[in-house]
């Protein structure tokens, strides 16, 4: 009987500890919930903003360059999404491949519309984006999200 009371009290030591994991998992996910309610909140105008500028860019007459464009929009928006699923090792890793890519998808952007203001159409969606980085990873984001539900 003396040897039940220790294997009970070990028990009961396990299921407490386990209550308090089950309960630091809860808070956390709630705390994400938030955290993705809060940027969806934020991302709405610009994401209403984001589908004019896609538009503009759709209807240009420079498709290769649009193409480009969409390309390295594509290939930043991967980066990114991975640098939020990996460790803090492996994004140093990919520092300087992902800041390339941005600055790729930057310099994209600026080509097509110069080239859209010589051929005479509407490139104001390039200086209404501006040159906040994070905005311009957000567009490029958009478009990635854009063209995943146009080929479906």
């Amino acid at each position: 009987m003396d040897n039940e009371k220790p294997k009970k009290r070990e028990k009961i030591l396990s299921l407490v500890e386990r209550l308090k994991e089950i309960s630091a998992a809860e808070k956390s996910k709630s705390t994400d919930d938030e955290s993705t309610n809060q940027i969806l909140t934020d991302l709405n105008l610009p994401y209403k903003i984001f589908r004019n500028f896609y538009n503009n860019i759709e209807n240009s007459s420079q498709a290769d360059l649009r193409k480009s464009l969409y390309k390295n929009a594509v290939r930043y928006a991967k980066l990114r999404a991975d640098w939020f699923l990996v460790d803090r090792e492996q994004r140093a890793l990919m520092h300087e491949e992902r800041r390339s890519a941005h600055n790729v998808f930057i310099d994209a952007c600026n080509i097509l519309s110069r080239n859209m203001i010589k051929n005479g159409e509407d490139a104001s969606w390039r200086k209404e984006l501006g040159d906040d980085r994070k905005v311009i990873g957000d567009f490029a984001c958009y478009i990635n999200f854009v063209l995943g539900i146009k080929a479906r």
